[in-house]
């Protein structure tokens, strides 16, 4: 259920993603937020598997 998540919560993020509305007003709005989202999804997952990992496993 925790990878489903995961997966679930970064592609509902690509789903709300107007590229083209980023890229009109110039790169660095999109540059910007593709850095967000380099750093978000490691980050994301590193939340999820270290901090939140004791409660993963009870679930199960």
């Amino acid at each position: 259920m925790r990878g489903w998540a995961f997966i679930f919560t970064f592609l509902s993020i690509g789903f709300t993603t107007r590229f083209k509305d980023l890229t009109s007003v110039g790169w660095r709005p999109f540059a910007a937020f593709t850095t967000g989202v380099l750093v978000n999804v490691p980050l994301g997952y590193f939340l999820s598997v270290v901090v939140m990992g004791g409660y993963w496993s009870m679930v199960k």
